[in-house]
């Protein structure tokens, strides 16, 4: 998920036939099967524009993340100069019991 998919169809080209079967559906007649079959594939070209899209982490799971992982390290820092302390602790409160 952090690479972006490579797409297969050029959105610039996909948005130009999209454009052309506009132009097209404006000088032909409703009602006709030019104007279905136009429509049609203006419909399919709509959806494929959509699913073509790259997926992104959206920001809100980058942030979970980022934060997820500092008090991963916070926590690892803290243990790392705190643990002997406790050990040490726990020493000093057997030897004298």
């Amino acid at each position: 998920m952090f690479f972006k998919k490579k797409s297969p169809v050029d959105p610039t080209h996909l948005q130009k036939v999209i454009d052309d079967l506009l132009s097209q559906l404006e000088n032909t007649e409703t009602g006709t099967e030019k104007h279905a079959h136009i429509t049609d594939q203006i419909a399919k070209l709509y959806k494929l524009q959509e699913t073509d899209k790259p997926d992104f982490i959206s920001k809100d799971a980058l942030l979970a993340a980022g934060v997820t992982l500092a008090v991963a390290l916070l926590v690892l820092y803290f243990e790392k100069g705190n643990v002997v302390t406790s050990k040490a602790f726990n020493f000093i409160g057997r030897t004298f019991r």
